[in-house]
């Protein structure tokens, strides 16, 4: 009797552990492609939380995800195949990495569809919190570049995806008042073989946050060190600004990346909220004719082994910055409306486009929530441009989507320009838990 009641009074002074998540059906379309133009993915998500007392806390999410239709792996490799490069692959000289086990699946192992996306241990200081673990890293003010940000990704144009987790610790030490905060990560790659490190001090100074940063990864054995300010004066404003540098071989070894904008929010529905920023990638071309379309779309495969052919070439070159910008060109300009109209409805267009040669894409997107456990959510990525430029960013032309490789004096060629969509429609659905 006296153990029943000791069990009883320890459970109930137990913290809880919790679960939550979501399970989501997303089918994509895509224009001016070759082969499949759709594809189906399936993803559930629960994320479970152990507190192991007041001050520690075990936290997990875990992934599993299956794809099915259009595969970039699967375009690129029948482009080569209708092409002059055939003859490569038929006698040997070159092959494409073995086709994976289940073909409508395109998974070898577990692995290739179950991981752990997040896995940390929180714990809550007087003085300082620590995380240490599989977790997300951001860091940044401006509006979907962050040139300060340590591990950047550029989500804006998947706005169902989640950053990647980063195998790292991070303090979090308080001081003074408001937001005055310093933070420092150490972190690894993922094969746990290169080191990273940034650290971040923040000030509050006229109901305005002033932020250093310095940051240096050992995948690039490059780093950065830049400033990040943001504050209200009537509207919003920002500027977040950062010096890249790395080693000699890399294209741009040395830039500048800077974002600087203004947002304001109208009480119109639940909100109205609208932005504008200028963004610099001082690391891109200053020429569209410099526009690596091809390039952009190789270094997203398994290139194929080629022995020392003239072909193998393509896939070599320069090294390839992991933590390159997203864009290309050099100045852009970044608009945004998103509108909550009610609990229910949530609407919004993001504008980025190409100042200096004239291209775009916009993404428009739009969430239905009936309830606090469903959702149904659309989105686009259009490309357009306007003015007589062959070759821009968003809409290469077909030259920039041709490799060409003189090998003897003979001139082959292989026509990429199936394999970049021209717009691509997502429709997915989603059941929170």
């Amino acid at each position: 009797m006296l153990l029943t009641l000791a069990l009883s009074i320890a459970n109930a002074d137990a913290p809880t552990p919790t679960a939550d998540g979501y399970a989501e059906v997303r089918g994509s379309w895509s224009l001016g492609v070759d082969g499949k133009p759709w594809q189906l993915n399936e993803r559930v998500r629960p994320e479970l939380t152990f507190p192991l007392s007041d001050h520690v806390v075990l936290a997990t999410t875990v992934e599993a995800s299956l794809t099915e239709g259009r595969n970039l792996q699967t375009s690129i490799e029948d482009a080569f195949a209708a092409s002059d490069f055939a003859s490569f692959f038929e006698d040997g000289t070159c092959t494409w990495p073995d086709e994976p086990t289940n073909d409508v699946f395109r998974v070898n192992q577990a692995s290739d569809y179950l991981t752990v996306q997040r896995l940390f241990v929180d714990v809550y200081g007087s003085k300082a919190d620590v995380r240490v673990g599989r977790q997300a890293l951001q860091w940044g003010s401006a509006l979907a570049f962050h040139p300060t940000d340590p591990f950047p990704e550029v989500l804006f144009v998947e706005p169902w995806r989640e950053r990647s987790g980063v195998n790292s610790a991070r303090i979090s030490i308080p001081y003074g008042q408001h937001s005055d905060l310093v933070q420092a990560v150490l972190a690894t790659n993922d094969a746990f073989t290169k080191g990273r490190a940034a650290a971040r001090i923040t000030k509050n100074l006229a109901q305005t946050d002033f932020s250093a940063v310095g940051a240096y990864r050992g995948d690039s054995d490059s780093g950065l060190v830049g400033l990040d300010i943001k504050g209200t004066a009537e509207v919003g404003f920002w500027f977040e600004g950062a010096y890249h540098f790395g080693p000699s071989d890399l294209a741009k070894p040395r830039y500048e990346e800077l974002a600087v904008g203004l947002d304001y929010s109208f009480p119109v529905g639940n909100s109205l909220y609208v932005a504008a920023q200028y963004y610099r990638n001082g690391g891109g071309a200053t020429d569209p004719d410099d526009y690596g379309a091809v390039s952009r779309t190789s270094s997203a495969i398994v290139a194929p082994e080629c022995g020392d052919s003239d072909f193998a070439s393509f896939f070599q070159g320069k090294t390839t910055d992991p933590f390159a910008p997203f864009t290309q060109g050099t100045d852009y300009a970044l608009e945004q409306v998103s509108w909550t109209a009610n609990d229910d409805w949530q609407l919004a267009v993001t504008n980025l486009n190409n100042l200096r040669d004239g291209s775009g894409v916009t993404i428009p997107y739009v969430k239905f929530t009936p309830n606090g456990w469903f959702e149904i959510a659309g989105t686009a990525q259009l490309t357009w441009k306007v003015g007589r430029q062959p070759n821009t960013e968003f809409v290469p032309s077909l030259g920039a989507q041709t490799i060409s490789v003189a090998q003897g004096g003979i001139v082959s060629r292989a026509d990429l320009s199936g394999v970049v969509p021209d717009a691509t429609f997502v429709l997915w659905t989603r059941v929170n838990f």
